[in-house]
């Protein structure tokens, strides 16, 4: 699948960071993130391609690849995951975290 246009949300923390979260809208509702941009965000290890496939596989989080460009072209191939998942991953972290 190849989508075309990628959105960015782009957060400014208090400390000064600023957080960079992209993701594509399918049939205008439903938003897809890169998971690279969500695991970078929440620290977890990208496999050696600078995604986060193994990651994702090991937290049970269904993902599809596609085809994303921004403003400049194709940026390449990248695991996107659905908010609902997103938000499961975030979650999932934290308790594998608060565990170690």
């Amino acid at each position: 699948m190849n989508f075309p246009r990628i959105n960015t949300m782009t957060t400014e923390m208090h400390t000064g960071d600023v957080q960079r979260l992209r993701f594509v809208v399918l049939n205008g509702s439903a938003a897809y993130f890169l998971a690279k941009d969500v695991g970078s965000l929440i620290g977890l290890r990208a496999d050696d391609d600078g995604d986060y496939r193994s990651v994702l596989e090991q937290f049970g989080i269904s993902f599809f690849d596609a085809v994303v460009s921004d403003q400049s072209g194709p940026i390449g191939s990248h695991a996107l995951i659905t908010e609902q998942d997103y938000k499961r991953l975030i979650a999932e972290a934290i308790k594998r975290l608060a565990v170690a």
